[in-house]
């Protein structure tokens, strides 16, 4: 498979997940979608990854991850292990994509 296969195929799942969160009045943004290299490596050199951008590439910069963040009323960013993570989780990981709960990452939504 063609990475811009994977990347049609990661769009469809995540147009799946978006779907079913506008149905279930979930509210959330997409903050990472893409990155650079360099993007990358400013990540891991705060300690946010383990991906430096060039010898260990990120799913982020073959467009093949999100980064997907829950809103509460206030439009308030949920960073706490909310249920919410865990449905969409299971959900996305039942769809045929990765999801990173056990490295603490709730937020990220990869292909797999």
């Amino acid at each position: 498979m063609t990475n811009t296969d994977k990347r049609v195929r990661f769009l469809n799942l995540l147009g799946q997940l978006l779907t079913y969160m506008t149905k279930k009045n979930i509210r959330g943004i997409i903050a990472w979608f893409h990155r650079t290299p360099e993007q990358q490596k400013v990540l891991f050199d705060e300690g946010k990854s383990k991906c430096d951008g060039y010898k260990k590439i990120s799913p982020h910069q073959n467009w093949l991850a999100v980064d997907l963040y829950l809103l509460n009323a206030d439009n308030q960013i949920i960073l706490s292990h909310d249920p919410v993570y865990a449905q969409l989780g299971a959900l996305w990981e039942g769809l045929g994509g990765n999801w990173l709960e056990e490295v603490d990452d709730i937020y990220h939504f990869e292909y797999k």
